[in-house]
């Protein structure tokens, strides 16, 4: 979502044959008309758009691995492809408008808005499966904290310098990114070859705060309220909201067995009235206080976004669908 209203939406056409075609980004208006679409000549893939103050828009492009930056006429910018490897995730824009994002063996770059060139790049240790992660940014702007895939959390200055390393959970299988609640505490989720699953806490200065352990793997970014709980999932199809004091569980919810396994397994989302959103096999789920509010079966397809104006929107395989 962009800061007037406007929605950036990746569409990927379907073949019966499983080629990889290239993909279309759509900007659309607050009164959903089509503002601009620009064309891809590879696979965009299913990244969530960033936003910058401006309106240039920045994703990783699946089929390429670059950065892209599309500026807010909807004409290509630039290009960044690291040499050798391929960027995915999600792109964090720094208070100075510095991009950072994470290739595919955990290597975070940092990216002048410019010109997008790489400033510096630090390895956060190991290399994604199925990558999902993104850097994550401490309040002041002034640390950006990274997850690898060897279950290493890195926290970095705006200079690309260490400042400390935590092992996380059982060292393996981290595939979401870290969040920052309004105390600075880094929160991870992330899980291991046996499928237990740890939610954990971690102090700005690296120290262990609070473990709290599922079955099944946390493989998507936890979410922060304002009502102080911390929200994660994992693929066995358990929700948990967590106090943030101590990591006791405030809720749980288990979703239906056939409704557990969606096509991507996505983050959930918080609203601002604490309600909560996560994907499953049929659309999607919204939880208050571990109660089933509502669903929007409307089949499988790809992570929603959350309007400030308490809109959700969710794309699936026939168009784009909005909840009010």
């Amino acid at each position: 979502m962009g800061g007037d209203g406007a929605m950036y939406v990746m569409v990927i056409p379907t073949t019966n044959t499983g080629a990889v075609v290239p993909g279309d980004l759509y900007a659309v208006n607050p009164d959903h008309t089509i503002r601009w679409v620009w064309h891809s000549d590879a696979n965009v893939g299913s990244s969530v758009p960033a936003v910058s103050p401006d309106g240039t828009v920045y994703f990783t492009a699946d089929g390429s691995g670059a950065l892209v930056a599309i500026g807010p006429g909807g004409v290509a910018k630039w290009k960044f492809t690291p040499s050798g490897s391929a960027l995915t995730g999600p792109v964090t824009i720094g208070p100075d408008g510095t991009l950072y994002v994470e290739d595919i063996a955990s290597r975070v770059y940092a990216v002048a808005p410019e010109t997008g060139a790489p400033t510096w790049s630090f390895d956060a240790k190991g290399g994604f499966s199925q990558p999902q992660g993104a850097v994550a940014m401490s309040n002041d702007g002034s640390t950006i904290y990274a997850l690898g895939a060897a279950g290493v959390l890195s926290a970095v200055d705006r200079r690309g310098a260490l400042k400390w390393q935590a092992s996380i959970g059982s060292g393996e299988g981290a595939q979401g990114a870290p969040s920052v609640g309004p105390d600075g505490t880094i929160y991870v989720a992330t899980g291991d070859a046996n499928s237990v699953g740890v939610v954990e806490a971690v102090t700005p200065a690296g120290a262990l705060k609070w473990q709290y352990h599922a079955s099944g793997n946390f493989e998507t970014t936890p979410a922060v309220t304002t009502e102080g709980l911390i929200v994660a999932r994992n693929n066995a199809g358990l929700v948990v909201a967590l106090h943030a004091s101590d990591g006791g569980a405030a809720w749980t919810y288990q979703l239906p067995g056939n409704d557990s396994s969606p096509d991507n397994l996505a983050s959930p989302i918080v609203g601002a009235d604490g309600m909560v959103y996560v994907d499953n096999a049929k659309g999607f789920v919204a939880i208050k206080n571990g109660t089933v509010a509502w669903t929007g079966d409307a089949g499988r397809g790809e992570p929603a976004a959350l309007a400030p104006s308490g809109v959700l929107y969710y794309g699936n395989m026939g168009g784009a669908l909005a909840y009010k």
